[in-house]
């Protein structure tokens, strides 16, 4: 299964936010989590990338099968409601992928599933 961070960036991607740059100030993601990420995408072929702008400038774009991955983005969602989702920052980027795919069912159960783990973990902590 694709790492939520990848399916994230290319919902991003595929919303016209392009170059990791844009990723940090737009989205809020780390430039310490999304570069390392960029050699994956295009190792996987889910993106490409375009020749390097001025100083650098990195800028993406969404391939054919990059779509077809986020065209199985509610599979992704779906498998997401069965697992556990390990971590909070995987938690908030699927409730992100969620709500920007049109699932606001699966944002909210994922944010409930997250409140109700961390009100657990909360009150083993009280003890």
């Amino acid at each position: 299964m694709i790492a939520s961070l990848d399916l994230l960036i290319l919902s991003l991607l595929d919303a016209g936010i392009d170059t990791p740059y844009r990723w940090q100030t737009q989205a809020g993601l780390s430039l310490g989590a999304t570069l390392p990420a960029a050699p994956r995408l295009l190792a996987s072929q889910l993106v490409s990338e375009r020749k390097p702008g001025p100083r650098g400038r990195r800028e993406f774009r969404i391939t054919r099968s990059g779509r077809s991955e986020l065209k199985a983005i509610d599979e992704h969602l779906d498998a997401a409601l069965v697992e556990q989702v390990g971590d909070m920052e995987s938690m908030l980027r699927l409730v992100a992928i969620a709500l920007y795919a049109g699932r606001q069912d699966a944002a909210v159960h994922l944010l409930q599933e997250a409140a109700s783990k961390y009100d657990r973990r909360a009150g083993r902590a009280r003890k």
